[in-house]
C-alpha cells in the first residue's frame, strides 16, 4: 500500500509542478491592479485626493480636473 502511494505521488508530481509553474506565470502577468499599484507608489507623495470605487467612478471621474492632485484607483467590476 505504501509503495503504491509513493508511485502515485511520483506519477502525479509533474502535474503539480506544471500547475505551480502556471500559477506563478499568471501571477506575474501585468493587469490593472498591479499597474495601478505601481502608479500610486509613484504618485503617492503628491496625491491629495484618491478616488475609489466601481466602473462608474473609473469612467466618470477624471482627477485631472480637480484643483488638488488626485489619482483614480477605481476599477472595472468592483462592487460599491
Amino acid at each position: 500500500m505504501r509503495r503504491s502511494i509513493i508511485k502515485f505521488l511520483i506519477f502525479i508530481s509533474p502535474v503539480f509542478l506544471f500547475f505551480g509553474w502556471w500559477e506563478h506565470q499568471l501571477a506575474r502577468m501585468p493587469n490593472s491592479y498591479n499597474t495601478k499599484a505601481r502608479l500610486i507608489e509613484y504618485a503617492a507623495p503628491d496625491c491629495e485626493v484618491l478616488v475609489l470605487g466601481s466602473s462608474h467612478e473609473y469612467f466618470g471621474i477624471n482627477p485631472s480636473f480637480f484643483t488638488q492632485k488626485g489619482f483614480n484607483m477605481a476599477n472595472v467590476s468592483q462592487t460599491l
